[in-house]
Parts: C-alpha cells; sequence; structure tokens
C-alpha cells in the first residue's frame, strides 16, 4: 500500500512540474501589464512605447523618442518559445538583441542578457494603473542605470 501511495505522488509531482515545453501560465499572464500605449515627455523630448496583447505567442510592440529633429525607434517583440520567455529588442531596426526572461511576479518583468554591452537589464514594473516603469542597466546593476516613467497615453 505504501509502495502504491508513493507511486501516485511521484506520478502527481512529474505531471505538475514543468515540461520544459512552453513557458505560459503565470509569466506569460504577467505581460499583460505592458499592453498599452505609453508616453514620457522630458522637456522637448517624447517618448513612446506601444505593445499589442499577449494573445498567442508574440507579444509585438515598439518605441519611438522625438526631440525635434533628432528621432530614434526600436522594433520589441516578447515571444514565448519552447526554451522559455524572450524579450528581442532592434534599437534603430538594426540586428535583434536576446534579452531571456529572469523573474517576474503581478508587477514587474525583469529580462537579461549578459553579454550585452548596454542594455544588460530590462525591468518593467507596473506602478499604478495608468503608469508604467522601465529601467535599463547593466547586467550587474552597479553600473549605468537608466529609468523612462511613462503614463497611458490617451
Amino acid at each position: 500500500m505504501v509502495r502504491i501511495c508513493l507511486a501516485v505522488a511521484v506520478a502527481a509531482l512529474l505531471l505538475a512540474a514543468p515540461s520544459g515545453g512552453r513557458a505560459e501560465g503565470d509569466a506569460w499572464a504577467a505581460l499583460t501589464m505592458l499592453e498599452g500605449h505609453w508616453r514620457e515627455v522630458k522637456g522637448t523630448a517624447v517618448n513612446d512605447e506601444v505593445w499589442m496583447n499577449n494573445a498567442g505567442n508574440v507579444i509585438v510592440g515598439m518605441g519611438r523618442t522625438v526631440n525635434g529633429l533628432t528621432n530614434s525607434f526600436e522594433f520589441l517583440r516578447i515571444e514565448n518559445r519552447k526554451e522559455g520567455i524572450v524579450y528581442i529588442a532592434q534599437p534603430n531596426g538594426g540586428a535583434p538583441t536576446v534579452f531571456r526572461l529572469l523573474s517576474h511576479d503581478a508587477t514587474t518583468v525583469t529580462f537579461g542578457n549578459p553579454q550585452h554591452d548596454w542594455p544588460g537589464r530590462i525591468t518593467y514594473r507596473r506602478t499604478g494603473t495608468e503608469t508604467l516603469e522601465a529601467t535599463a542597466s547593466v547586467f550587474d546593476s552597479k553600473g549605468r542605470v537608466e529609468t523612462t516613467r511613462w503614463t497611458r497615453a490617451r
């Protein structure tokens, strides 16, 4: 009887353990906090970031900063791949850089790539129902740090 109970318990644990498949569930659900159009205005610079919803296995985003005649843009996406969730950035349409999901909770997601010089880590945090904050830093967080504080654009 003890062997049967032990076998059932082990089988239940194996079925409940992550299978190495797509990282759905809590982590993917946490990314709904990004959805929408976000804006930060600093002096004459207007910084916008827009994210689609997390339907399917890809979230598409884009960022743009306009400051007079100086402009920059970034193509963004978050993919729910077999090996896990990744954030992919293409500043000014350049080569893509991949950041792996490091941690998440209901209000914060952090992605990192220790081989990338700047940034090595990207953290998004919902600070309120109408506010979103992004912090870019070097991977070890002992150097350069830049934070963008957006409010929902209407």
